[in-house]
């Protein structure tokens, strides 16, 4: 999977729980973009190496996914995690909106 197919799949899973037609999936964060909520946010991490016979065997990109959300029950956390090749890091509280991180491989 590619980052544009994994847009087209956050976007499409986003979609259900938004009922106006502007952007709520960035990738890499938006500087002066007013944002309105539940968004994601995703970026590039890094590269995960798989190694054999003294060489590169498989690699996968490692992107950072963040939902934020006034909602601290929005399903879509879990719909996020049911994701191939995908985990959740960490949950933090921020300005009253909440903000869930997970590591996704492509």
């Amino acid at each position: 999977m590619d980052r544009a197919q994994l847009s087209e799949i956050l976007t499409d899973m986003i979609s259900l729980y938004t009922t106006d037609e502007r952007k709520h999936v960035f990738y890499q964060s938006p500087a002066s973009y007013q944002m309105t909520y539940p968004s994601i946010i995703y970026s590039f991490q890094d590269y995960h190496k798989v190694y054999a016979d003294n060489g590169t065997y498989m690699m996968k990109r490692k992107y950072q996914i963040m939902l934020i959300s006034r909602d601290p029950d929005i399903e879509l956390r879990e719909e996020l995690v049911k994701l191939p090749l995908c985990d959740m890091d960490r949950t933090y509280t921020a300005d009253n909106l909440y903000h869930y991180i997970y590591t996704i491989y492509c």
